[in-house]
Order: C-alpha cells, then structure tokens, then sequence
C-alpha cells in the first residue's frame, strides 16, 4: 500500500467512525473526547514558529 492509499484508507475510516453518529452535537463532542486523549504538546513547539 502506497503514502497516499494509506491516507485515504485512514480518511474512510475517520468518516465511517463519526457517521456513527447521527447528531452533530454528538460528532462534536466525540472529536473534543479525541482531543483529550492526545499527548500534550511539549513546551519547545509552544512558539510562534509552529503557529
């Protein structure tokens, strides 16, 4: 499977996990859920270089 398969293997299965839900308050407060399992961002990328 090539770069730009996998990509959009990945973007087909974003979309069938939020076509989960059929309220879009829901796919909000999934993707907010999503965003809280993240690793924090380190320090050294909190610049103006990375905005």
């Amino acid at each position: 499977m090539t770069a730009p398969e996998s990509i959009a293997s990945r973007g087909e299965e974003i979309v069938e996990e939020f076509e989960l839900f059929d309220d879009w308050m829901d796919r909000y407060e999934h993707l907010i859920d999503l965003g809280r399992s993240l690793p924090l961002i380190d320090e050294a990328f909190k610049t103006n270089e990375y905005l």
